[in-house]
């Protein structure tokens, strides 16, 4: 679980994927661990940095949902 922690410090500093407000949350250590094991940690980060970019501030561009995006399926 150590490898996704890392991922999920490293979203939180480097992307605006999560609320001002967020905290380290278990079920996010927990899907980060999974994404681990699929082999598809790095493109979700590549991908969250691209949709959540961080902003001078740490604001999010918006507060709200956030249309599905088109995410291609890991074989």
């Amino acid at each position: 679980m150590s490898e996704a922690q890392d991922i999920l410090l490293k979203l939180s500093e480097e992307t605006n994927i999560f609320p001002t407000s967020w905290e380290l949350s278990e079920r996010y250590l927990f899907m980060v661990d999974r994404l681990i094991a699929l082999d598809a940690a790095d493109e979700f980060f590549q991908t969250a940095s691209a949709v959540y970019p961080k902003r001078p501030g740490g604001d999010r561009a918006d507060e709200g949902l956030r249309p599905p995006q088109s995410v291609p399926a890991v074989p």
